[in-house]
């Protein structure tokens, strides 16, 4: 006897979610980082402009200036440069979720996940993102949720994976 289909959600990748993806992505695994390079970034900031009151060499200002600027502009455009390698990817992924488990369909290929199975989960405002290990995450646009709809799903994978985490801040 199969089991009952929980809920059916399709990904249709296109740049948008290519896009949120990777910056999501970089901010999550790159978090220390960041913290650390604006750190020293705005530290650069304010010792160039330090320097250029106590009449450094403008060397020595437009240096700290210029490393500065970039500590503090680089850990939110890092992810550009594979954002821009994928973007035109095409790739359509269809879920089913049941109770224990869930389906993944692409072209040619399909897989079955234990939830237990599943490294992590988070929830964005738009998206969930299923870990299978950190380098191989399915994306479910939560509007593409059918059968009881997002919400329904998202109380489904909290009970049933372990480390699911909320980010409401993020796209």
């Amino acid at each position: 006897m199969e089991e009952k289909k929980l809920y059916k959600a399709m990904t249709e990748m296109n740049p948008q979610i290519y896009k949120d993806f990777y910056k999501f992505y970089f901010r999550d695994h790159y978090k220390t980082f960041n913290i650390i390079s604006t750190t020293i970034g705005i530290l650069l900031l304010a010792a160039a402009v330090a320097m250029y009151c106590m009449k450094f060499g403008l060397v020595w200002v437009a240096l700290a200036l210029w490393i500065g600027i970039m500590g503090v502009i680089y850990p939110r455009v890092s992810y550009k440069k594979t954002y821009k390698r994928v973007k035109d990817t095409k790739q359509t992924t269809r879920f089913t979720f049941y109770e224990d488990y869930v389906t993944e369909k692409t072209s040619g290929e399909t897989g079955d996940y234990k939830y237990s199975e599943l490294v992590r989960a988070v929830e964005t405002k738009n998206y969930i993102y299923l870990y299978h290990n950190e380098n191989n995450i399915s994306i479910v646009v939560k509007s593409e949720v059918k059968d009881n709809g997002a919400e329904g799903l998202c109380k489904l994978l909290r009970s049933k994976i372990q480390n699911y985490s909320i980010k409401k801040t993020l796209p």
